[in-house]
């Protein structure tokens, strides 16, 4: 039910994935609204079941509240059935916030892990670079840029299948001088693991690209606006290709020779292709998709989540890596459930004062 284009995108989109692939996909949210664009799309041989949400999370709500205010939400619903078994993966394209807040409070944490983290592959060189964190957190400690290092290598590891994952942080220089406290004190920590974890210093925003790290480690602030910018600019690159491409003889002659080649770079920096990407630190497989996603990168992303059988193996390989941190650079970590348990608690104290407040 989440996202700009949703019910209408996300229900095609599923049709096309349940028809194209064969993947059995359960829809949860409104029965009335769902069952109305599955026979839009002429889904009733389809193996697509509904399970019905009585209540939506908007994309402007705050996630916490929203998590907290709305226990029947299709993000509580579908968070739930993945905790029973009931399903191999839950994707939303909704509230990024709130799908990531509901995946901690239910699913719960991996052992040892502080924040889970949107990780986000990126073109880079001839094939693509995991950038993590890509939105969810926006303000870390250096602990946590460690601990997007160690998910992200398990990542590479089991899903790229890259033996020896290089990891970089985003910093504004390549030498070690550069960067700021927080970067720096990660390095000191992320270099007293080696070789579990191939740390290769610091990486500038140019070094993405040229496939200089398999791993990108940054704040989720500075990695959404990594992401936004690329975005932007595969945009810019593409309509100025076309506009050149279609001006003139000389133009129509070069796309002829060159619109092979072309096709290939817009896939490649085409979001819809990728579809979703997983949030890694959660107990169990969680997909995040771009609040924009139309139906065919709703399509792609739910073949993305029913291939992520494999993150069960990222995830047994983050709790191992996790108890090698050294000591000195592990904080006091609570339990999620108590942490935000206790944040729930205020809230809901708030909620009730609100609410027994005289109107005025």
């Amino acid at each position: 039910m989440g996202g700009d284009l949703a019910p209408e995108a996300t229900v095609e989109g599923a049709a096309l994935a349940a028809r194209d692939f064969g993947i059995e996909v359960v829809l949860v949210g409104d029965r009335r609204v769902v069952e109305r664009e599955l026979a839009r799309n002429h889904a009733a041989i389809l193996p697509i079941t509904i399970v019905h949400a009585s209540e939506v999370v908007s994309m402007s709500e705050e996630p916490v509240e929203a998590v907290l205010a709305k226990p029947n939400s299709s993000l509580h619903v579908g968070y739930e059935m993945l905790k029973r078994g009931e399903g191999d993966a839950f994707l939303s394209a909704g509230n990024s916030g709130a799908t990531a807040m509901a995946a901690m409070v239910i699913l719960g944490n991996l052992a040892g892990v502080d924040r889970p983290a949107m990780a986000l592959p990126v073109p880079s060189g001839r094939d693509h670079a995991l950038l993590i964190d890509g939105g969810i957190n926006v303000e870390v400690k250096a602990f946590n840029l460690v601990e997007f290092a160690v998910m992200g290598t398990a990542y590479a590891r089991h899903v790229s299948g890259i033996i020896r994952p290089r990891v970089g942080i985003l910093s504004d220089g390549a030498e070690g001088f550069n960067g700021n406290d927080l970067t720096r004190s990660a390095a000191v920590t992320l270099r007293a693991m080696a070789p579990d974890i191939n740390y290769i210093g610091n990486i500038t925003g140019r070094d993405i690209n040229r496939g200089t790290a398999d791993v990108v480690v940054t704040d989720g602030f500075s990695g959404n606006i990594v992401l936004k910018i690329m975005e932007g600019f595969g945009s810019f690159m593409a309509r100025e290709l076309r506009e050149f491409l279609g001006a003139g003889l000389r133009g129509k002659l070069a796309y002829l020779l060159v619109h092979k080649r072309v096709s290939a770079l817009q896939q490649r920096l085409d979001t819809s292709e990728l579809g979703g990407a997983p949030l890694l630190g959660v107990n169990g497989v969680a997909m995040i998709a771009h609040g924009s996603s139309n139906a065919r990168t709703i399509r792609n992303a739910i073949r993305t989540s029913a291939g992520e059988a494999l993150v069960r193996q990222v995830n047994t390989e983050i709790v191992e890596l996790m108890c090698k941190i050294p000591p000195g650079a592990r904080p006091a970590i609570r339990p999620a459930g108590e942490r935000i348990g206790a944040l729930f608690n205020l809230l809901r104290e708030r909620l009730v004062r609100m609410e027994a407040a005289p109107s005025k």
